[in-house]
Order: C-alpha cells, then sequence, then structure tokens
C-alpha cells in the first residue's frame, strides 16, 4: 500500500537505500565468514572499548619489507597489535582476519616537502596566493581552508604516504589538523608542521599569511 502512494523519486531513494544495506550486510557476513575460516575469536584481549580489535591479522600478503636488499616474500601473514607489526609468517592466525590475496603491503612513505594549502597538482595559472588571501580574509574563509587542507591531508595517507612534513602554510591551520589526528578526531598522516612560513615584505609565500 504504501510503495503504491510513493512517488518515482521516493521509490528511486528506497532502492538505493536497500542496495546500501545490501551492501553492509555482505561486508559483515565476509568479516564474520573470515573469522570463522581462520579460527578468530571477539575475546576481550582482543578488541578495544567500541568492539575495535586491537589484533589484526593482514593474510596471504605480498611483502616489500623496505631494506636496501629487499626480496618480495610471497604469501605471509602480518600480525599487527596495538598499531605496531609483532610478527611475520606463514601460520599465526589472530584477531579481525584481513585477507590481502594479490595485494602488495610495504612500509609507508614519507613526502618531506609539502604544503597542504595546495594539492600538489600543476596549476598554471599561479592562483595559490590569491585562494590564500580569499582564505585569510575571514573566520568562513579560514574555516574552508582549514577543511581543504584537511582533505589534501587525508589524500596523502590514503596514497600510502605516513608521514608528511609540512613547510610553510595557512596561519596555523597545519598544527591544528596535526594535533585532531593526535586526538583521534580526523584520519591523516604522522605530521612534522612549521605553520606559517618566514619571510620577507613581498617575498616568497608573502600571501600565504607568513610571519615578517
Amino acid at each position: 500500500e504504501r510503495r503504491g502512494s510513493m512517488s518515482r523519486k521516493e521509490r528511486k531513494e528506497e532502492k538505493k537505500r536497500a542496495k546500501k544495506l545490501a551492501k553492509l550486510e555482505k561486508k559483515k557476513y565476509k568479516l564474520v565468514e573470515n573469522q570463522e575460516k581462520y579460527g578468530a575469536t571477539k575475546d576481550s584481549e582482543n578488541k578495544r572499548k567500541g568492539g575495535v580489535f586491537m589484533k589484526i591479522t593482514f593474510v596471504h600478503c605480498n611483502l616489500l619489507d623496505g631494506n636496501e636488499n629487499m626480496i618480495l616474500q610471497k604469501n605471509v601473514n602480518i600480525i599487527v597489535e596495538n598499531e605496531k607489526i609483532v610478527s611475520i609468517d606463514k601460520d599465526n592466525l589472530e584477531g579481525t582476519i584481513v585477507d590481502c590475496t594479490g595485494k602488495f603491503v610495504c612500509p609507508g612513505l614519507i613526502n618531506m616537502h609539502v604544503h597542504l594549502s595546495s594539492d600538489g597538482l600543476y596549476n598554471h595559472k599561479n592562483t595559490d596566493s590569491k585562494i590564500a588571501r580569499l582564505v585569510n580574509s575571514n573566520p568562513i574563509g579560514r574555516y574552508i581552508g582549514f577543511r581543504i587542507c584537511q582533505s589534501f591531508a587525508y589524500k596523502e595517507l590514503m596514497s600510502g604516504v605516513t608521514t608528511i612534513r609540512c613547510v610553510g602554510g595557512l596561519s596555523d591551520v597545519d598544527s591544528q589538523i596535526r594535533d585532531k589526528i593526535k586526538q583521534g578526531k580526523l584520519i591523516g598522516p604522522r605530521m612534522l608542521v612549521a605553520n606559517r612560513a618566514i619571510t620577507v615584505e613581498n617575498g616568497y609565500m608573502h600571501n600565504q599569511g607568513p610571519m615578517e
């Protein structure tokens, strides 16, 4: 009865919600199936508050360990506990199981020269300084600037960069983002920050709110 009274738009939205729920259920089933397959259990020693596991096993990995003379290690299991690797072998399975079949695991990359006020893509119009002036001009602009820089920090992490060194940005935005990441309020890489650049009047980065 309800379906007959729904508009075309409402039916479309209902179908989208149903698809989303089905997708979530499928992911949940796969996780449980993997845990049963490898004998992992949800005991109190293996989880944090809120039910997030402290131990994770990445199975069937192709590992590049980052050593000078490294060779590809195929089909290994990597156990992570409290965000640190504690074991690499082919037998042990503990905590939450993550299947990495066909995937590669390597140490996180470090980006030594970052300006979070820019995404690093080539900008032939050189509009960065104009955007920086606009962002620093009022509270709404500063909020937008914060969100832009936050999104670029997140983008770095999703690209495999786990540590960045920020060498000049918008006011103290970089340190704000760094602190929120440390507090667990934002997702992003480890950050070493300098905040505002130091320059002479009308010098390099003068338009991005530097200290003179």
